[in-house]
């Protein structure tokens, strides 16, 4: 979609106008839980990450990640991804405990879903244990 696109060349600001014009489409015409509504809902959130509203980012993950457990399940892919963008914002925010909390959730239930050399796995290990450096060294140095 468009708004993806503006999104992977870097134009967040432009992708946020249009992720948010289609998530009132879609919560209009799908539902406020429909699995597309849903995804709108972290896309945007992801496009605000990326501008550093790291507020109102939170709030959307957190939305769509309790959307996503009550709808698809706790072990949903689309749920651990969910977790997983969550802990970045979180990161990001320097609630560190939450995030490497969220994150080691996020590995435990993808290891079991998707195996451990899955791309999500993966990923999220590599989360886990850049933070779990980077909290190593505030430790450290601190």
């Amino acid at each position: 979609n468009l708004a993806g696109a503006l999104d992977s060349q870097g134009k967040y600001a432009e992708a946020e106008v249009l992720q948010r014009q289609c998530l009132e489409t879609c919560k209009t015409k799908l539902g406020e839980t429909h699995p597309n509504t849903l995804s709108t809902i972290n896309n945007l959130a992801g496009a605000l990450d990326s501008q550093g509203k790291w507020t109102e980012a939170e709030m959307l993950f957190r939305q769509c990640l309790e959307a996503r457990k009550t709808s698809l399940g706790e072990t949903h892919p689309d749920t651990l991804i969910t977790i997983n963008y969550l802990s970045l914002v979180l990161y990001n925010q320097d609630k560190c405990a939450e995030a490497e909390k969220l994150l080691r959730e996020c590995v435990e239930k993808t290891e079991k879903v998707l195996g451990k050399d899955h791309p999500d796995t993966l990923n999220a290990k590599k989360g886990l244990e850049i933070l779990q450096e980077e909290l190593n060294s505030v430790r450290m140095f601190g």
